[in-house]
């Protein structure tokens, strides 16, 4: 009787064809884009600050998340 070799081999990672270039965005997009990026984070910060100083309820969290959004816009 022959053995056979039952070991299972992972594939290759996939590689690109081709290198894919992208373009810069220009510099008033780039900027607002990072703002836009900074608020977002900081209202996912403070709405989870929220969301456990109420303990953690269960729920999406979408009050807090809007509550914490009011906030931080007001400071603005």
């Amino acid at each position: 009787m022959r053995k056979t070799n039952t070991a299972v081999r992972k594939p290759a990672p996939i590689q690109p064809k081709e290198e894919t270039k992208i373009a810069a965005p220009p510099p008033s997009m780039a900027s607002s884009c990072g703002v836009k990026r900074m608020t977002e984070a900081a209202i996912r910060i403070r709405a989870y600050q929220k969301w456990a100083a109420a303990g953690k309820p269960p729920g999406d969290g979408v009050t807090f998340w809007l509550e914490a959004e009011r906030e931080l816009l007001q400071v603005k």
